[in-house]
């Protein structure tokens, strides 16, 4: 860590980010987020909360999965 005296107001700092590397730290975000969605749906289920995996899965469609029989799916997979 640096000392509070090392730092200079015209300094610019450290560079911007890429367009390139935006995109990829939203994707790497956006897959987190469906990862960690799909782990909060199989949990609600493994409960025996279909029901609220269901409506969970409902306010979520971007994450892609839907409650068939009690177990996660595929929206695309779905029955109905």
């Amino acid at each position: 860590m640096e000392q509070l005296g090392q730092f200079s107001a015209w300094d610019p700092g450290r560079r911007a980010p890429s367009k390139a590397e935006r995109a990829a730290w939203q994707r790497e975000r956006q897959r987190r987020e469906v990862e960690a969605g799909y782990r909060q749906l199989a949990e609600l289920c493994r409960l025996g909360e279909t029901a609220a995996a269901r409506r969970l899965a409902q306010r979520n469609p971007h994450w892609g999965y839907a409650i068939a029989d009690g177990e996660v799916i595929a929206a695309s997979e779905a029955p109905y």
